[in-house]
């Protein structure tokens, strides 16, 4: 870098290897015009202390020159000097700020009182316990800043940046490169772009803003607002509201505690471990989601949905879409236009109004509503309650119903342009095979009752010897 030159208003107060100069109403240094290292620590109060040698012998001294400009003081190369590539050790009184502008060069800050500021390109940046502000502007290299007790505000292009144990809010930009956040005690707001970021631990809230690249989020407690283009997003171990915007991003989120709500194109969602309401509404995504707790809404387009596991309540309206899911312990409800819907292992209400596309129920313990308007409709009943009746309607095909060996319920059907036919000794089909009622094991709640288009057959599940 060529030396800078002096402002007009300037004084210059020495030039040599090493000083030591006392501080007046001064409160700020300025470090600009070093290649090389330049390290900084905090001193005595009252004076600033400074060594000059060459790096590649150290045993050589350099000069610098210090100036005061205003209320500041600034070391830099002296007017006319060779460049080359020098040593810097500065020692700073606890109440000066400090600022350094580098260029393919080394700064190690250690243990200053006040803010520091840095500007540079193609350096390493390391600080250390800076007990004020910190504010880093760097293009290439690597930013490591750690135990920064204030608040923190980094901007890098193409740098490997390391920042932990952040005591206030920490606001960041990202180009290229990669960033490793640990440790934040107030919250984050962060812009990335084709970065590989991971943040590990987070007391406050979390913004995030990503276009490529990859996000990790783990470990946060009070929530967080995310904006996700074309840029996986990986969730662990977190609480508080998660608000998530997608463009073709993957999302996968594990063992959260509060909400999720998610909107968005493309891309795909996968979930497993959430205690509070989760809300999707999406359009042309694969959706794979287990061990919901809360009360969860999926909405959207060219779905497919796969849920299992599922212990809180549970609302899928979609169109042209597929719908699978397994094990649910709380109410269900489907709608779906175009594509067909599988559910098995409901133990409670279940609700299913689909259009164009065919349905299977199985292993269904709870009661059913089911409105149909597609090729087939398959129900199979593994057990019942007989607090509610069970309806099975399909207006554009047929109905199958099976039923357990110790099933206890009164069976009627109806077919308005096909055959009715039964397998159960216990429900007889009419002479016109329209109709058939009965009861199974002598009981008469609760009813279940089918009406179809085409033909209803009514049998024994799989296996289940007949009686």
């Amino acid at each position: 870098m060529a030396p800078v030159v002096a402002q007009d208003d300037a004084q210059l107060l020495y030039e040599g290897s090493g000083g030591v100069i006392d501080v007046q109403n001064e409160n700020r240094i300025l470090v600009e015009g070093i290649e090389g290292t330049v390290h900084t620590r905090v001193g005595k109060p009252g004076e600033v202390r400074f060594e000059c040698r060459s790096l590649t012998n150290r045993r050589e001294e350099r000069a610098v020159s210090l100036w005061v400009e205003g209320r500041r003081f600034v070391i830099r190369p002296p007017e006319g000097s060779v460049a080359e590539r020098l040593l810097l050790e500065i020692a700073i009184p606890p109440l000066l700020d400090v600022e350094v502008h580098l260029a393919n060069s080394r700064l190690q800050a250690n243990g200053l009182r006040r803010s520091l500021s840095v500007r540079g390109r193609e350096s390493t940046v390391d600080a250390r316990g800076i007990g004020g502000a910190v504010d880093v502007k760097l293009v290439g290299g690597a930013l490591t800043v750690d135990g920064a007790q204030q608040d923190v505000t980094v901007e890098t292009e193409q740098v490997e940046v390391k920042l932990s144990n952040i005591g206030g809010f920490l606001t960041a930009s990202f180009t290229g490169g990669s960033a490793r956040l640990n440790t934040l005690a107030d919250g984050a707001d962060l812009t990335v772009d084709q970065t590989q970021l991971i943040t590990d631990t987070v007391e406050g809230h979390v913004v995030i803003r990503a276009t490529g690249g990859a996000v990790g989020l783990y470990r946060t407690s009070q929530g967080a607002e995310l904006e996700m283009s074309e840029s996986p997003l990986t969730l662990s171990e977190t609480k508080g509201a998660i608000v998530i915007e997608t463009d073709d991003a993957a999302v996968e989120f594990r063992n959260h505690t509060g909400a999720i709500r998610l909107d968005g194109y493309g891309g795909s969602l996968r979930g497993s471990g959430v205690t509070g309401p989760l809300e999707v509404n999406v359009s042309e995504m694969e959706i794979t989601l287990e061990k919901l707790g809360g009360v969860s809404t999926i909405q959207g387009d060219g779905l497919k949905v796969h849920a299992q596991e599922v212990k809180g309540s549970l609302t899928i309206q979609t169109g042209a879409s597929t719908i699978v899911v397994q094990g649910i312990e709380a109410e269900l409800v489907v709608q779906n236009d175009f594509g067909d819907v599988f559910v098995s292992g409901a133990v409670k209400d279940v609700t299913i109004e689909t259009r164009d596309g065919n349905v299977r129920v199985s292993e269904q313990a709870g009661p059913l509503e089911l409105k149909a308007n597609g090729p087939e409709v398959v129900v199979g009943w593994s057990g019942m309650s007989p607090e509610k009746n069970s309806v099975v309607q399909n207006e554009g095909g047929s109905v199958s119903l099976s039923f357990f060996a110790k099933a206890r319920c009164r069976v009627q059907a109806e077919s308005k342009f096909g055959r009715v036919q039964s397998e159960l000794a216990d429900v007889r089909v009419s002479e016109d095979e329209q109709h058939a009622s009965g009861i199974l094991g002598r009981g008469s709640r609760p009813m279940i009752q089918a009406v179809a288009t085409g033909d209803v057959l009514i049998g024994y599940a799989e296996g289940t010897p007949q009686r």
